[in-house]
């Protein structure tokens, strides 16, 4: 299957200069290894891409990859008021249950902004 998605300016130029300037290769992938041989990257070197960079930005999470990018991206939707929807589209979910993990995080979001009300109440 073919996702078309919207690209801000400086993502699609960055995409034209990576292939502009990719190592040749007997591949249709777009997404070339950087090291010989070079091959297509696969979701394994995607996700362990991610978490090198995440660790070194000191990201802290029990699960570190290219998972922690896409639900830290629902999260940040959800908290600017993005429906299920909206976000599932985003994420390329085909069925709105995918998508509804990301509503408790919500919940979560709201139990730190909620008041301490002990000692308030009779």
């Amino acid at each position: 299957t073919t996702d078309r998605v919207p690209l801000v300016p400086a993502l699609g130029e960055a995409l034209i200069a990576y292939v502009r300037h990719r190592p040749e290769a007997p591949h249709d992938a777009l997404f070339l290894t950087a090291k010989a041989p070079i091959r297509p990257i696969t979701g394994n070197g995607v996700s362990g891409t991610a978490r090198k960079y995440l660790k070194l930005a000191g990201v802290k999470s029990a699960r570190l990859g290219s998972h922690t990018l896409r639900h830290s991206l629902a999260v940040e939707l959800l908290q600017r008021g993005s429906s299920i929807e909206t976000i599932g589209d985003v994420l390329g979910h085909t069925h709105p249950q995918s998508t509804f993990i990301y509503a408790k995080a919500d919940v979560e979001h709201l139990r730190e902004v909620a008041l301490d009300i002990r000692g308030v109440l009779p």
